[in-house]
């Protein structure tokens, strides 16, 4: 058994998952982002490791990628008589913002910011531990930066290095780390 070739075979049917399993009107998320195996260029690999991330911004979603991912792993390595050793971890959700929370967020921000300096940004699939605490106690997120325009779309930069000169917010976040 060739590992190199069992994890091809791997990634290419997992790039598929969303494509072929998942309502295209839901957004998802499968990757494979990282991928050793072998440790010479004439000696066949005798294991892979395959690492990655699956996001969505539904938890039905989320808990179908997590199935459909087992599945994949468990038919390409019946198919090629591989042994294998699957662990699914669960990280943070992707944050959603509370709708009620967000608008008073923003109506309070454009009272005391011009309102033209607030950016609404498209959904970010990062996953975000406060995601978990505004699943329990609804609250809105932002990201405090500056907006530049490249290739004609917004780039968001987000820093703890900002000044009151730099953006609009009036404070000078602390370092990080310490």
């Amino acid at each position: 058994m060739d590992a190199i070739a069992v994890g091809a075979q791997l990634v290419s049917m997992l790039q598929q998952v969303v494509a072929r399993r998942v309502d295209p009107v839901q957004p998802a998320v499968v990757t494979v982002g990282s991928f050793h195996a072998g440790s010479a260029f004439n000696v066949i690999a005798e294991q892979a490791v395959l690492e990655g991330t699956a996001r969505s911004f539904d938890e039905g979603v989320r808990n179908l990628l997590e199935r459909e991912i087992e599945r994949v792993v468990q038919g390409v390595c019946a198919a090629a008589s591989a042994r294998y050793s699957y662990t699914y971890t669960r990280g943070y959700p992707a944050l959603v913002n509370h709708e009620r929370e967000t608008r008073l967020l923003v109506d309070t921000l454009s009272q005391v910011y011009n309102a033209n300096r607030l950016v609404r940004m498209d959904p970010i699939m990062g996953g975000e531990d406060f995601a978990t605490i505004y699943r329990r106690s609804p609250a809105p997120s932002s990201l405090p930066g500056r907006a530049i325009r490249r290739w004609g779309r917004p780039i968001r930069i987000t820093t703890r290095a900002l000044t009151s000169t730099s953006g609009p917010w009036p404070w000078r976040p602390r370092p990080w780390p310490p």
